[in-house]
């Protein structure tokens, strides 16, 4: 089973950490303008930090269960928490301080917000403390993707305060990662994010209960673009 990680994306947040091995990268905007990322791992055994992990919001519970994921957080909106609490995932909650620690550098620079970290070694603690189970529902399936034309440089806006832009390496065959008008760094390996597939779903969003949070619609049909 994969594992999926919710990873803070706000400027005053950066560096990330992590994320050139995450096998695939979920960036949703959340309330007030923002993104977060989900970041899923095939094997983050080996990954010496990752983060700073955030909250959970309850789209990105839909999308780390539709890949038969065991989803890491730290700390989620109440919506989310109805929805852990029901055991409609295997779940671990990193605010209880456990498979988690505070990067100290981080917590001067950047607050407090921004400098809570996990890692391979310690995600599998976590999963072996909770005996979850490790392969893949014998049901799961997945689609195909049609060809297309080509496409080198995309940009996903968001909001006012956040877009995506990527750019492609053709010498390398992947899509460079950059955003808040700078390459998005890994900084555990010093070197700008890349992917070699990116996909854009349209779906309808909607704000709960006269709040900033959102509800993203990832359940009914809609449309897509796969770079």
């Amino acid at each position: 089973r994969p594992i999926a990680i919710m990873i803070n994306n706000l400027h005053s947040g950066q560096p990330l950490l992590g994320v050139s091995e995450a096998d695939i990268m979920y960036e949703c905007p959340t309330e007030g303008g923002i993104t977060r990322i989900l970041g899923v791992f095939k094997d983050p055994s080996s990954v010496p930090a990752i983060g700073s992990v955030r909250s959970s919001r309850p789209y990105f519970i839909s999308i780390a269960k539709g890949l038969d994921a065991i989803y890491f957080h730290l700390g989620g909106s109440t919506h989310a928490y109805e929805i852990l609490k029901s055991g409609y995932i295997d779940s671990i909650d990193l605010i209880k301080g456990q498979f988690m620690w505070r990067d100290q550098n981080r917590l001067k620079n950047l607050g407090l917000e921004h400098s809570a970290l996990t890692s391979g070694e310690r995600i599998n603690e976590g999963i072996k403390s909770k005996a979850f189970r490790t392969q893949l529902d014998e049901n799961y399936k997945y689609s195909q993707i049609l060809s297309g034309s080509d496409a080198t440089k995309i940009t996903a806006v968001f909001s006012g305060y956040k877009s995506t832009t990527f750019t492609y390496d053709e010498q390398n065959q992947t899509y460079l990662i950059s955003q808040f008008n700078k390459p998005q760094m890994d900084d555990n390996v010093k070197k700008q994010n890349s992917k070699p597939n990116i996909i854009f779903l349209n779906i309808s969003a909607k704000n709960i209960d006269n709040t900033e949070l959102l509800k993203l619609d990832l359940i009914s049909r809609g449309t897509g673009k796969y770079f």
